[in-house]
């Protein structure tokens, strides 16, 4: 393996919360060195939220610091505080990205925000990311991932059409924006090393879920047709859904072959010249007639069975899992996708690994800091020309 891509790059995260961190653990595991800028004693926001092992709260043991922060190394810094503020400063001038989440304006009231760097680093990439945005009539308003993918519009088109709309499970938006920011910064770090200098690179929540629904956009757009609500399935055509079965559940999508396929799949020939098999339009009007001739297969068979009939004639088919199928997938465990760490408060436990993969290069896992973890190696010598006597000082004050 030839050395990690982003291998060399020095990061500072001094997000809260989702969106920075999955933006900053994404450069991690590509090999960029990540330092967690925290605040002294209760550390990122992440650290109190659950889940936790046993169910014992830890600032050591959140999952979701323990997944989000692999990787990274831990500073704690006031940066309220002038000294916190001057020491941030020493750190940058190794830096080559600040991404940070702070309401719009406390960056700058601390000194630090671009406008006030940008003299002083005109090599840094700069990467806020927030609710609403820098600007706008939004851009102070609070929010998070539920209220993004209210405002975005994905909420509006999920659910059942006689109700109200449905927010989705987890927290999407949270990793759109992660995801965004992130190309966002590697495509400021090219224009740079060509020659363009430092930038400001931002986005919010709510514009990475509009960008991701672009589907209902571009369709009012062009025809002046809104979307609906339609359930677990696509607008336009059926059978696109989640359907019970035997054993559980599995996701049905009739493919470029046509329905025939499916009757063959289905075990169900007979139904091949069927009105709702030919007719798309009464299809779809007419679905629950359409999935009660689907159902003496489904409560028949496994959804693994399911699934293994519609791919032999590739139609495409899949398991719907619940968590526990899921983390004994076997496609899964033979792509090398779960990685198991150590950590010293959590113990050993497995993670979800990297969303892609390279191979010219890795950055192999590590477990996530403890809080303040890599002060003595991250804020003596330089670039900040403290010593340790330096650091007892800083954290009696209250500063580290």
């Amino acid at each position: 393996m030839t050395e990690a891509a982003l291998a060399g790059l020095c990061v500072l995260d001094l997000s809260q919360e989702i969106a920075g961190a999955y933006c900053t653990r994404l450069l991690a595991d590509a090999g960029a060195d990540v330092i967690k800028i925290e605040p002294p004693e209760t550390g990122d926001a992440l650290r109190a939220q659950p889940p936790f092992p046993g169910d014992l709260p830890s600032t050591e043991s959140s999952g979701l610091h323990l997944y989000l922060n692999a990787g990274k190394k831990s500073v704690t810094l006031d940066l309220a505080t002038p000294s916190g503020a001057l020491i941030l400063k020493k750190l940058l001038r190794k830096a080559d990205v600040l991404v940070e989440s702070a309401p719009p304006g406390v960056m700058a009231s601390y000194g630090l925000g671009y406008d006030q760097l940008m003299d002083e680093f005109p090599e840094l990439i700069y990467a806020p990311v927030t609710p609403f945005g820098q600007n706008g009539p939004w851009r102070d308003y609070t929010g998070d991932p539920f209220i993004a993918w209210a405002t975005g519009g994905l909420m509006y088109v999920t659910g059942d059409p006689e109700r109200e709309p449905l927010a989705n499970g987890a927290e999407p938006a949270a990793y759109f924006a992660a995801e965004n920011l992130a190309i966002g910064i590697l495509a400021a770090l090219l224009h740079r090393d060509a020659g363009g200098g430092g930038q400001s690179v931002e986005t919010s929540l709510f514009e990475a879920v509009a960008a991701n629904n672009e589907y209902s956009t571009v369709l009012y757009s062009f025809m002046g047709a809104i979307r609906r609500r339609w359930y677990s399935r696509h607008a336009f055509r059926y059978p696109s859904d989640i359907m019970a079965c035997m054993d559980g559940h599995v996701a049905v999508l009739y493919g470029r072959l046509g329905l025939q396929e499916l009757a063959v799949a289905f075990e169900l020939p007979e139904l091949m010249d069927h009105e709702l098999f030919l007719n798309n339009t009464e299809r779809f009007k007419r679905w629950p007639e359409f999935e009660a001739l689907l159902r003496p297969f489904l409560d028949t068979h496994t959804a693994r069975e399911i699934v293994e009939a519609g791919q032999s004639l590739r139609q495409p088919m899949a398991l719907a899992p619940t968590i526990p199928a899921l983390l004994a997938d076997e496609h899964l465990a033979a792509r090398d996708f779960w990685v198991e760490l150590d950590h010293p408060s959590a113990g050993r436990l497995r993670y979800p690994g990297p969303g892609w993969r390279s191979s010219l290069s890795s950055s192999p896992p590590t477990r996530a800091p403890l809080l303040g973890e890599h002060n003595v190696e991250q804020l003596t010598g330089d670039p900040t020309g403290y010593v340790t006597s330096d650091l007892v000082i800083l954290r009696e004050r209250g500063i580290i």
